[in-house]
């Protein structure tokens, strides 16, 4: 039971602070399940808009935050030790994972998740918390902050893997890595 978390819990998308906050909304879900605790609209609201005005101090902005940022993130701000970045990873890593009782966060084209709850044509930059596997639909479950549709969301395993990449720690900062990284979170 991974808790969910939409990165507008209170509808405010046009909000710039919301807009932008999947990585933010991302780690509040791994925060929760690591803790074990649940998530309130109005709970998580002040914890993203928190964490965006730390970032602010620490990187300057708080739109996009790479998976090595992130993961800075969870450790120095929410004291989480859990967390692991792994570079190069396949699909059979992502599953690995997961068998081993960790949840993955991973940084995305979301364009090419062609998630239709998306608002066209979807962000350039989006990360999502993998919360487990179906093998036998070859499907990746996922909390996916993007879209109040998000929790248990389900993308084709080859559909969520080639939309991952890392991005840059910016404003929608031009994307150069096709590497594929994912962010791994134990209990």
């Amino acid at each position: 039971a991974v808790p969910f978390t939409v990165q507008a819990p209170l509808g405010q998308w046009q909000d710039p602070i919301y807009q932008d906050a999947c990585e933010e909304a991302s780690l509040a879900i791994a925060r929760a399940w690591v803790q074990g605790e649940t998530l309130t609209k109005e709970g998580v609201t002040e914890e993203i808009r928190k964490l965006a005005l730390f970032e602010k101090k620490k990187f300057g902005q708080s739109v996009d935050t790479s998976i090595q940022d992130t993961a800075w993130l969870l450790e120095n701000y929410y004291e989480v030790t859990t967390g692991l970045v792994e570079r190069n990873v396949t699909i059979e890593d992502i599953k690995r994972a997961l068998v081993s009782e960790k949840i993955v966060i991973v940084p995305t084209d979301g364009r090419k998740l062609k998630n239709p709850n998306f608002k066209p044509p979807g962000p350039t930059h989006h990360m999502l918390v993998i919360t487990g596997y179906e093998s036998e639909a070859k499907e990746f479950i996922v909390n996916d902050p993007g879209t109040r549709k998000g929790e248990g969301y389900r993308y084709p395993e080859d559909v969520l893997y080639e939309a991952i990449l890392d991005y840059a720690t910016g404003n929608h900062a031009p994307v150069t890595s096709t590497d594929k990284v994912m962010l791994t979170v134990g209990h």
